[in-house]
Formats: C-alpha cells, structure tokens, sequence
C-alpha cells in the first residue's frame, strides 16, 4: 500500500506531531517528528527519531522576533551538518544568507 503520515496539531492548529507509518497497518511509527514554535508562531525547533539519520533542526529569531535569524541542523550522530545566518536590508528583505561551511549568496 505505501507509507501513511499521522498528523497531532497544537492549540492553535499548528503541526505539532507528524508520525510517520510504513502502512496502514502498522501500530509503531518509523519515523516521528515534533515541532515547537515561538509565541508568534515561527518555528522554534524540529526534533525526530527517523531511520534517515535527522535529528533536529533549530531556527534563532533575530532581535525583530518575526525573521529567521540564524538556522542549524544536526545529524544523528550529534554534529553540526548546516549552519546559516540570515542578513535583512532595511525593508526587511532578506538581503543575504552566509553558511558556517564558507558560502553565501547575497540578494
């Protein structure tokens, strides 16, 4: 049949849980997957156990509370696997993103 995802929602209708099942029979999820948010409803983090090796993901609000600051994944075995900081111009427009392993883009 194929692999089925169950969704759990916060209080405010976020995605909080997203389990992941190899079937539609299956009790125990593959693969599961938590989301956490700021008050103003930016993520916050990302954390699972999953068989691919993620295990989570952090998002850092800038000092205006409504941008993406600063994003950083790890791998299962704990290590850093990608860091970006994020740059606004003026009119609050992403105007660059600069990555810990040495490249960036500016907008």
């Amino acid at each position: 049949m194929g692999r089925v995802t169950k969704f759990e929602y916060d209080y405010q209708g976020r995605p909080a849980l997203e389990k992941w099942f190899a079937d539609s029979s299956a009790v125990t999820p593959s693969n599961t997957i938590q989301s956490n948010y700021f008050a103003a409803s930016n993520p916050q983090s990302i954390s699972g156990t999953t068989n691919g090796g993620f295990s989570s993901a952090t998002y850092l609000i800038d000092g205006r509370l409504d941008r993406v600051g600063r994003f950083a994944n790890s791998t299962a075995t704990g290590t850093p696997a990608v860091v970006s900081n994020y740059s606004y111009n003026d009119l609050n427009l992403l105007s660059g993103v600069n990555h810990a392993s040495g490249g960036s883009a500016s907008y």
